[in-house]
């Protein structure tokens, strides 16, 4: 005797298609971030040759410049990984630093790794600020007759 019906079939294929969505969010989540520009492209590139223009051409944009001393155009992109409500991991990371003499022409090309990378502790100092703390009394007091309305003028005569 057959035990399936069609409605016990049906719950089943149901069943085995919600357990598949909810494993399938259980993976990993990759992101690929920033500009990688192709090994190839920047093998075209060669200090004492490229211009800031031609460099642009071959590479886009990049994504960040320096603000002070030489001009450096940073190519940064990173890669990373998350699982569920887990923060991201970083699992790759690549900057090219591409630095232009005072003519434009590309001087050096720098590539940096994740394993090139530091970390930076950040200071527990706090920066002074002039004034004091307000209590909540004096924030009322002090906005009494600062919220009036500014009078506004009476159009005169025979306007449109």
């Amino acid at each position: 005797m057959n035990t399936y019906t069609p409605k016990t079939r049906l719950l089943a294929a149901v069943a085995v298609l919600a357990l598949g969505a909810a494993l399938s969010g259980c993976g990993p989540h990759v992101a690929m971030l920033g500009n990688k520009p192709l090994a190839e492209d920047i093998a075209k590139i060669k200090p004492g040759q490229q211009t800031r223009s031609q460099v642009q051409e071959l590479l886009g944009s990049p994504s960040s410049r320096s603000l002070y001393g030489p001009e450096i155009w940073y190519y940064i992109s990173g890669t990373q990984e998350s699982e569920a409500f887990f923060a991201p991991d970083e699992t790759e990371r690549a900057v090219l630093a591409i630095a232009f003499d005072d003519q434009g022409v590309v001087k050096t090309i720098v590539k940096k790794s994740k394993e090139d990378g530091q970390d930076v502790a950040m200071s527990q100092k706090k920066t002074p600020t002039s004034g004091h703390n307000m209590t909540i009394v004096e924030q009322m007091v002090g906005n009494i007759g600062r919220f009036n309305a500014p009078e506004t003028k009476k159009a005169s005569g025979g306007g449109l």
